[in-house]
């Protein structure tokens, strides 16, 4: 599934992927090291997972409260905590040595495998390596690693079930892509959006992914009966209900639309955008075919933080999404177009008071700049594959002519 060993990286066309590595491995490595002197090395999240998973397996609900911090709800689904069973049995700390190296491996993952699909679509450039993509997205995203690995979540591990069952897909690795891709739909369940575009030429896979879903949900009632289970269920409903009631988001929709224009609304917005994207998306597959089935995955993946009030490292899965961008750009060669690129990408990236200064970095937090320049990137990527098409068509028509 991802083949890539030591005697790979030692060749010459690939040692910049070693370097890349060892790069990454000294920036987490410094970053953990400074945070353990520092005493700032709390990671509250991963704090909520081993302490929902210790309560459980010791017969305690891992829904009632909260964790550490007053926001510390373990707001995950009843069987992840069947995932989350190793952290019981190990001190914490070396808990957060592990889940810190896990989450460095999940992102050289994922920028390994989606630098690879670039190098592979650019097929009229042989010979080149695009080393500078790599680097480049580190860029984009340093600021969300940061706080990621601060806070030790797992979409770093995630993101690389995603990518993994995404490059599955895409190599008709079936079984492969069904058993990742649920997996992350168990953990994040808003995930479901990325199954849409799947349902013109995977449909299969839809069944199993759906299959897997049904054993997902039927596990807690094996370990503890149907009235167990059935509590578990609505307990886990009830934390993700108080989970959006205290979460403060400026970049969804909801939260863009009330600042700029006022009108309140938690979910009419949401509904009303999830409803035009699906449109285009279910025209696109059916008539146009503009965009493809994994292309589109990775437009809604990255559509799925401007839609739910989350953490803003969760725009971290708009990482797909700007490979392709940079792909689909180095094809047209437009300087116009990667302006525009730069300007989203620095919305993008800058959205920290350190970098920008305590003053201007809230003004950019409460204009829902990360927000706007997210919907900027997916609104760019759609509009570059559907002009690409009217671009072939003129040509086409040129050359006739």
């Amino acid at each position: 599934m991802f083949s890539l060993n030591l005697r790979d990286l030692l060749k010459r066309d690939n040692r910049y992927l070693l370097y890349f590595g060892l790069f990454c491995s000294f920036f987490v490595g410094l970053m953990t090291f400074v945070e353990i002197k520092n005493g700032k090395f709390w990671t509250n999240d991963l704090f909520v997972y081993v302490n929902a998973s210790k309560d459980y397996f010791s017969g305690n609900t891992p829904y009632e409260k909260a964790y550490g911090l007053t926001s510390g709800l373990f707001k995950y689904p009843p069987t992840s905590l069947y995932f989350l069973w190793p952290m019981k049995t190990l001190g914490y700390f070396s808990i957060q040595l592990i889940h810190t190296v896990l989450s460095l491996l999940s992102f050289l993952i994922v920028v390994t495998v989606l630098h690879r699909n670039v190098r592979q679509s650019l097929t009229n450039s042989m010979g080149k390596n695009y080393a500078w993509v790599l680097w480049l997205s580190f860029v984009f995203v340093a600021i969300h690693l940061v706080r990621e690995f601060h806070m030790g979540n797992i979409n770093l591990q995630l993101l690389a079930l995603f990518a993994l069952g995404w490059s599955a897909l895409k190599r008709r690795k079936m079984k492969s892509a069904a058993v990742l891709l649920a997996i992350v739909i168990l953990f994040k369940p808003f995930m479901l959006l990325i199954i849409f575009p799947m349902f013109r030429s995977y449909r299969k896979e839809i069944l199993g992914i759906g299959l897997l879903g049904m054993v997902f949900f039927v596990v807690p009632f094996i370990f503890n009966g149907w009235t167990g289970g059935m509590n578990l269920w609505s307990e886990w409903f009830a934390a993700v209900l108080r989970h959006g009631d205290y979460q403060v988001n400026h970049d969804s929709l909801s939260s863009l639309i009330s600042f700029y224009t006022g009108f309140k609304n938690e979910w009419l917005p949401v509904l009303l955008f999830s409803l035009l994207i699906l449109g285009i998306l279910f025209i696109d597959l059916y008539k146009t075919q503009h965009i493809s089935t994994e292309e589109w995955m990775c437009v809604l993946l990255a559509f799925t933080p401007n839609l739910f009030k989350t953490d803003t490292q969760h725009f971290m899965f708009s990482l797909p999404l700007i490979f392709l961008l940079i792909q689909s750009l180095i094809q047209r060669r437009n300087i116009l177009l990667w302006l525009v690129f730069g300007i989203f990408m620095a919305g993008f990236s800058l959205n920290s008071n350190d970098l920008l200064g305590k003053e201007l970095g809230a003004a950019v937090t409460e204009h829902g700049i990360l927000g706007l320049a997210n919907l900027g990137l997916v609104i760019l990527f759609i509009f570059l594959k559907f002009n690409t098409i009217h671009e072939e068509k003129g040509a086409e028509n040129k050359g006739f002519a």
